[in-house]
């Protein structure tokens, strides 16, 4: 039995292995391909819905994963992609798009006070919202909590919170400048 066991996790892996490489076989095509329609403005993109395009490094990235075989790098690739393609099952669009007082009560129930995707869905309300209007300082703290690290900037006060989304780590940066938000930046690691 150990040893049909062992076969069955050698072809998952196999399995897995092929899927990530066909991925990454159609990403490169795909970003070539955009690249060249990129020249001719009157040219349609040909993405379609659940279409991930990786970046050069990213392909670095997954093809030493790939190659170093370590199982963790590879859930978190699993991850990417089942997210990346539009099958997150956490994601609800009416809850998406609700707003930032419901996104801030999704995050309070189901995450808080970890930071994770729904802490990441935060952050992008709170930028939407100060799109529309200035956001005070006070405000973004009580959405967010206390920052990882306070910076003097040459344009005011940077706060940073660093968290986890889908596999990926990511800092968040909101600049404030005499009390108010004059910036809220995103990175992806």
């Amino acid at each position: 039995m150990p040893l049909a066991s062992g076969k069955m996790r050698s072809i998952a892996f196999i399995a897995l292995l092929s899927a990530l490489a066909v991925s990454l076989s159609l990403n490169v095509h795909t970003f070539l391909n955009r690249h060249r329609i990129e020249g001719n403005p009157t040219s349609k993109a040909p993405f379609q819905p659940g279409t991930i395009i990786l970046p050069p490094v990213a392909i670095e990235a997954l093809i030493s994963d790939l190659t170093s075989g370590d199982k963790a790098a590879l859930e978190r690739w699993r991850t990417y992609f089942y997210v990346s393609a539009g099958y997150d099952p956490n994601y609800n669009e009416a809850h998406a798009n609700s707003g930032l007082k419901e996104t801030a009560a999704l995050y309070a129930a189901k995450e808080k006070p970890g930071r994770s995707n729904f802490f990441n869905r935060l952050v992008l309300d709170l930028r939407e919202e100060h799109a529309r209007k200035p956001l005070s300082r006070q405000a973004v703290l009580s959405f967010l909590g206390q920052p990882d690290a306070i910076i003097k900037a040459a344009d005011g006060e940077m706060m940073q919170y660093q968290y986890s989304c889908y596999g990926r780590t990511c800092l968040s940066s909101v600049v404030v400048s005499n009390g108010t938000v004059s910036r809220i930046d995103m990175y992806g690691r």
